[in-house]
């Protein structure tokens, strides 16, 4: 039975990490590989008939995104409320990552993320101080 799944699972591991790394440089490229690993988190959770194991603090999470819900829909315009709490959805990456970076995976995802946030520093120090981007005000 995890014969079969390893493939899934890895691919999924890899787009989490992608999609992690990515976010400080292309939010949108983060954004559709962490929703194919997120379908990919529901297609698993589905074929293995199992409910999704979480950490301990998604569950306020899970209540605080209700919580938010429950208050779009009482708003005055619950239609553009609703439509702005889209954002509640990256909430899943508790699951996610949870369900794809376990043991070796861990530290390489930490690398991956340290060496990618290294490398955005290093071009931002770079456009400084060859393009003088210094308009901070």
């Amino acid at each position: 039975m995890s014969a079969p799944r390893q493939p899934i699972e890895n691919a999924a591991f890899w787009l989490t990490l992608l999609s992690l790394g990515v976010t400080p440089f292309n939010l949108m490229a983060a954004q559709t590989l962490f929703g194919v690993s997120a379908l990919i988190w529901v297609f698993l959770a589905f074929r293995d008939r199992a409910r999704p194991r979480v950490p301990a603090f998604f569950l306020p999470l899970a209540v605080y995104a209700g919580l938010t819900l429950a208050s779009a829909a009482a708003s005055i315009d619950p239609v553009r409320s609703l439509i702005d709490c889209k954002q509640l959805v990256l909430f899943l990456m508790v699951p996610v990552v949870a369900r794809f970076v376990r043991g070796w995976r861990v530290m390489t995802t930490i690398d991956a993320i340290i060496a990618l946030g290294a490398a955005g520093a290093v071009v931002g120090v770079l456009q400084f101080l060859v393009f003088g981007f210094d308009n901070l005000g």
